[in-house]
């Protein structure tokens, strides 16, 4: 398991915080769901 640096950033709203977390995962996903839990 590796940890990566977190990265302060503001967002406005709790719905651009979950686009900014699972974006990359979407777009890495054929189905575009996600199925993970954040930890």
């Amino acid at each position: 398991i590796k940890c990566v640096q977190g990265l302060h950033v503001w967002r406005n709203t709790m719905s651009e915080i979950n686009d900014e977390l699972f974006k990359g995962y979407r777009k890495g996903n054929p189905q575009r769901e996600t199925n993970e839990f954040v930890a």
